[in-house]
């Protein structure tokens, strides 16, 4: 089981927008069929290796580091509701350390520039 239905129910809760939910639960769903698919049929089962595999797999997909960064922070999230509210132990996550996006910056113009 990976109460995903109840994750989504607490994001209602604290009124997250529709669309944002939408992201975690289509995210969320992909994640739950690709653990699947390799047998892991239970949440308890998620070790880190499968977690940072999946990662890797999302990653070749060429996605923006914005979009990669924000997948991560999701399952991060997801992954701390479950330990929080004692589905899990301890999250494979915990100990890792969530990517950066770094917005571009651009040089600000000069008095004279303007």
């Amino acid at each position: 089981m990976f109460y995903i239905d109840n994750f989504i129910h607490q994001l209602r809760e604290m009124i997250y927008s529709r669309s944002t939910i939408k992201k975690y639960s289509s995210f969320l769903h992909h994640f739950e069929s690709y653990l699947q698919s390799f047998g892991i049929l239970d949440v308890k089962n998620v070790s880190e290796n499968e977690v940072l595999a999946y990662l890797k797999e999302i990653k070749k997909k060429r996605i923006s580091q914005a979009e990669y960064t924000a997948k991560v922070s999701r399952l991060k999230k997801y992954f701390q509701y479950l330990e929080d509210n004692e589905y899990i132990f301890i999250s494979p996550l915990a100990d890792y350390a969530s990517p950066k996006y770094v917005k571009k910056s651009y040089p600000a113009l000069s008095q004279e520039e303007i």
